[in-house]
């Protein structure tokens, strides 16, 4: 990418508990959180399969760069973890 290039940031939610794109988010949240903090990942594969939870993540020049986990309710959501590169 040249220097003049802007780099492509994209959102997409995640939807399968299973497979490099949840492998590149489970390093990230593992890298960015206390282990005290983190939930295991047994627990996130719950969460991604979930339709509670939102996982969504962000991708820059084809690589996962961050990530916000939401947990939805009826009358309000609560953005649970958040974190990027």
């Amino acid at each position: 990418m040249s220097q003049n290039t802007p780099a492509r940031l994209s959102f997409a939610e995640l939807s399968e508990p299973e497979g490099g794109e949840f492998d590149a988010l489970l390093r990230l949240y593992q890298h960015a959180l206390p282990a005290r903090e983190r939930k295991s990942t047994e627990a996130l594969k719950h969460m991604v399969a979930s339709p509670d939870y939102r996982i969504v993540a962000a991708r820059c020049s084809g690589g996962l760069t961050g990530f916000a986990i939401l947990l939805i309710g009826r009358t309000m959501s609560l953005l649970q973890y958040i974190a990027g590169e």
